[in-house]
């Protein structure tokens, strides 16, 4: 969850784990003493953002092998210079992936993490917005 969101709150982590808030506490100690994250009040964020986003490891990995293979034919659609619109998820995260390398896209997502993957390839944006 941190991953791809950036950041997460003790609360929500605890429901969506189904674990205590003490536990995810506990995790989020843990993760702040290796220098992943940074703790703040009722949660955490990740420390180095483009740094996790280069080095992520997809929580949902189920059918990840046709994730890969629609990521690969998405992005094969994609021209040079066009504008496209990238919705957050796993499956437009590998459709990301397969965009480096082309030039000048206007990329709109409100995805944090596809907008830092395709943002460390300059040449290939153009422009981008984030709109939340």
């Amino acid at each position: 969850m941190l991953q791809e969101e950036g950041s997460a709150r003790v609360k929500d982590l605890s429901l969506a784990f189904s674990v205590s808030e003490a536990t995810v506490r506990q995790d989020l100690e843990r993760l702040e003493a290796e220098g992943t994250i940074e703790r703040e009040h009722g949660g955490a964020f990740l420390k180095s953002l483009p740094q996790q986003v280069q080095a992520m490891a997809l929580h949902h990995l189920v059918n990840m092998d046709r994730k890969q293979k629609i990521g690969r034919f998405a992005a094969s659609l994609v021209s040079d210079g066009e504008t496209i619109i990238i919705d957050s998820g796993s499956t437009t995260t590998e459709v990301a992936n397969n965009l480096i390398g082309h030039q000048n896209l206007n990329v709109l997502t409100n995805g944090l993490n596809i907008a830092l993957t395709l943002g460390q390839c300059r040449r290939s944006l153009s422009h981008a917005w984030w709109p939340f």
